[in-house]
């Protein structure tokens, strides 16, 4: 019996051979992003005025750490929040006035985007566009929007919705 013990003690006493590792934990804390716009204007329309250009485009301006990457999304109409994935979509925004009780105190403008500047500055991949040396993403907004031979004279106003944040 005392064998079978002294045999036991040291078949469990052995210790097993683990691997072991480290592993790094980081992060990079950034300036925080900062967003501004201007409005997008189509100026003056008469009733019945078809597909009127905007006359001052709209813009966004995204300031943050020169070189990193950001998402942009929009929210239209649709009431969601769209990716910017490239600059062929586009967006649709109510105007109205008066509270846009009646159809003819409302009117649909059709809007796209493009990035300014030129190169890689304005690419976007996997939904993803670069500040520029400085630090800065511009975008212009500009498009088109019709009158009802029936529209209400006013003042029209409509949102479109933009957020930004780092990849």
């Amino acid at each position: 019996i005392t064998g079978i013990l002294a045999l036991s003690t040291l078949v469990m006493g052995e210790e097993r051979k683990a691997a072991e590792g480290e592993v790094e934990v980081r992060a990079k804390v950034l300036q925080q992003l900062e967003l501004k716009t201007e409005p997008v204007d189509f100026g003056i329309l008469v009733p019945g005025e078809k597909d009127k250009y905007s006359v001052k485009s709209g813009k966004i301006n995204i300031k943050g750490e020169q070189g990193e990457l950001v998402q942009v999304e929009l929210k239209d109409k649709s009431e969601k929040y769209k990716l910017i994935k490239d600059f062929r979509t586009h967006y649709k925004v109510e105007l109205q006035t008066n509270g846009g009780s009646g159809d003819n105190e409302k009117m649909i403008s059709d809007l796209t985007i493009m990035a300014q500047g030129n190169g890689e500055e304005n690419a976007i991949t996997n939904g993803y566009m670069g500040l520029d040396s400085k630090g800065n993403l511009d975008i212009n907004i500009e498009g088109t929007v019709s009158a009802s031979d029936y529209q209400k004279p006013g003042d029209y106003n409509g949102l479109l919705y933009v957020r930004a944040m780092y990849r």
